[in-house]
């Protein structure tokens, strides 16, 4: 069956730039009790912030399936989403029964993007308390799905249409219409290693309004999800690291050199 574009680990808020490293679990292996009385403690005096939301359908790829458009409703593992995040709301841990993430988030215009390696060791370190209360329980989480997505809000300026920031589209006028008001963009590449799929990688682009300041933006967002290369952290982290190599490369591909010039890149 066909499924969404991507569902990143969340974008239900403004647009905000947010980088996000996700691992899904071959079932349920942390209840609401065991988060709240076993695993929060551990994460606490960083992430003391805690809010519920409702849980994230399942991270799906299939291979070889048609593409006709089809209706697909997913609904997500019962039990409910936990949101535990620093005072400054800027990092954010996730847990539902089958899904552990690890997000950052700012609002356009902060503060830049941290170091990816930053990021990691904070995944690293919440991952281990993680697999530790888990083990606990006489649970061994079978890590699956592994994704990372970095969402990135663009002010567009005077470049209205998508072709003067993305590469992907050619600039056009229609003789009747002139320029768009606005373009979107979808699309999706299959990832394989040894002819084999193991997963996909997505690139959405949307127009946005900026919350504060009504700036006219486009946000570019970009996940890579596949399979974990082994049932460790050490598996989980490879595809992590070789989904931020092709999410840094992509968007230097896929954006112009106009844009590399605003942004002082090399």
């Amino acid at each position: 069956m066909t499924k969404p574009l991507a569902n990143p680990v969340d974008f239900e808020r403004p647009p905000i730039a947010e980088v996000a490293l996700a691992v899904q679990f071959a079932g349920p292996v942390m209840n609401e009790s065991q988060t709240l009385g076993r695993f929060w403690p551990k994460v606490q005096s960083r992430f003391p912030i805690i809010e519920t939301q409702l849980p994230l359908p399942p991270m799906m790829e299939e291979f070889g399936v048609s593409m006709q458009p089809q209706f697909l409703f997913q609904m997500g593992p019962a039990g409910q989403r936990y949101w535990m995040q620093t005072e400054d709301r800027s990092g954010l841990v996730q847990v539902q029964p089958d899904r552990m993430a690890y997000n950052w988030r700012r609002d356009p215009g902060d503060f830049p993007y941290p170091r990816y390696d930053q990021l990691r060791d904070e995944f690293c370190t919440v991952y281990e308390a993680f697999l530790e209360t888990c083990r606990e329980q006489g649970r061994e989480p079978e890590p699956t799905w592994c994704e990372i997505s970095y969402i990135n809000p663009i002010e567009v300026g005077d470049e209205r249409d998508l072709a003067g920031i993305l590469l992907r589209l050619a600039p056009s006028t229609l003789s009747l219409l002139g320029q768009p008001e606005d373009t979107t963009l979808n699309e999706r590449f299959v990832l394989s290693r040894d002819g084999q799929p193991y997963g996909r990688f997505y690139a959405t682009a949307t127009p946005a309004i900026g919350i504060e300041d009504n700036a006219q933006l486009v946000v570019l967002t970009l996940v890579a999800r596949g399979l974990a290369t082994s049932p460790d952290l050490s598996g989980i982290l490879a595809f992590l690291d070789e989904g931020r190599n092709l999410i840094v490369n992509t968007f230097r591909d896929m954006t112009t050199e106009t844009m590399h010039r605003r942004w002082g890149l090399q």
